[in-house]
């Protein structure tokens, strides 16, 4: 009798025969797999083997050629697949796909899982001989958002532990097409600026890429798009590039990294809108790694919500770039906040360092220049 010989690699490694060879004649019921390995059909480094022994990397396979001849896989049809993947970000085990509109994750020849196969054929040599890669969740046909692929047994374990202990949370968020198609493009970029006295620390500013007319001025561009309406919706759009860059972070153990958003002040008043910011950025990951700023004066407007955001976990910075008019109250007003950051070129230095106690987490740096303009006024 013939057997073909194979060697378990490393996405075979620790894992039952039976679960090995399932996957490899898939055609074959389980009850036909475990009588082929009681007769010995199957055998492990020539020897016979129970359905229930674990294979390692390394391992000889022998497997009758009757049984793989009958088990013949269906060859894709490559030329019914539109191969059109749009790769966010990938790593030796992961990638990380933006699925289109009205596609669907698994199903039909043309279905996301479908057009990943003939990527992964064309681009990877699979070794293993029980591991296929494929989407490690689903979203339905008519969502966009990320799908993760696996590469490797090891990417999709990680994926799948992380997701168990609640790391790596699936987000559904509502956004107006105008919104998302800008997000789609090159219409905006996301500016990390890295901070001066703090490592591995960087405001964020939103950057648009659009060409206007040039009867509108650079100030009255600008004007438009920090203030009002505007200035609270491209929050949903800098905070969307933000989760893939956490993702990004995440995958490449950049866990150090920290965030620095400053939302317009008028947001906090408004219930819906900033529920919404809460609700992107809920999991322990992001609130642990994303600071908002806020200024004394939306502070103080603003207390009881913040005071609440604390408590759900949430972290707040306070910025001062101008003196203090008041100082009533202020030990008791910034024990709401993590820490103060302070423009000592336009401030003075000793006023503050007298108010604030001596424990507490105090940044002596510019943030105009970090995250946008922080004294734009924002009207409802």
């Amino acid at each position: 009798m013939k057997f073909r010989e194979f060697i378990a690699s490393q996405d075979d490694d620790d894992r039952r025969l039976d679960r090995i060879i399932r996957k490899f004649i898939s055609e074959d019921s389980l009850s036909a797999v475990y009588k082929s390995i009681r007769k010995g059909l199957i055998k492990i480094n020539d020897k016979k083997a129970e359905a229930s022994q674990h294979v390692f990397c390394g391992d000889k396979i022998k497997i009758a050629d009757f049984l793989l001849i009958s088990n013949n896989k269906k060859s894709l049809d490559e030329d019914k697949i539109d191969f059109n993947l749009e790769i966010v970000f990938k790593t030796d085990d992961l990638i990380f796909i933006n699925k289109p509109y009205d596609i669907a994750v698994q199903g039909n020849s043309e279905a996301l899982n479908r057009q990943f196969e003939l990527f992964y054929k064309k681009n990877y040599e699979n070794t293993s001989l029980s591991f296929n890669p494929g989407p490690l969740h689903r979203l339905d046909r008519k969502t966009t958002g990320l799908i993760a692929f696996s590469l490797s047994l090891k990417g999709a374990k990680w994926f799948s532990k992380n997701i168990a202990d609640h790391t790596i949370q699936k987000k559904y968020i509502g956004v107006i097409e105008f919104l998302m198609k800008n997000l789609d493009t090159k219409m905006f970029t996301l500016e990390f600026n890295a901070l001066k006295k703090e490592k591995n620390c960087y405001g964020l500013f939103l950057k648009h890429n659009i060409d206007f007319d040039k009867v509108y001025s650079e100030d009255a561009i600008n004007d438009t798009y920090s203030n009002g309406i505007i200035a609270e919706d491209k929050m949903i759009v800098l905070i969307n590039l933000l989760l893939i860059q956490l993702i990004k972070d995440m995958i490449l153990g950049k866990f150090d990294n920290k965030y620095i958003l400053n939302l317009p002040g008028s947001i906090y008043s408004k219930k819906n809108k900033f529920d919404n910011v809460l609700k992107m950025l809920s999991d322990k990951y992001a609130m642990n790694n994303v600071i908002f700023l806020i200024d004394y004066d939306d502070l103080l407007k603003n207390k009881e919500i913040i005071k609440e955001c604390r408590k759900n976990g949430y972290k707040f910075a306070l910025i001062f770039n101008k003196d203090l008019s008041d100082t009533k109250g202020f030990k008791t007003n910034i024990s709401l906040v993590d820490k103060i950051y302070i423009d000592k070129d336009n401030i003075k230095e000793t006023k503050f360092n007298e108010l604030i106690p001596k424990d507490f987490d105090v940044i002596y740096e510019d943030m105009t220049n970090k995250v946008g303009d922080l004294d734009e006024e924002v009207s409802s």
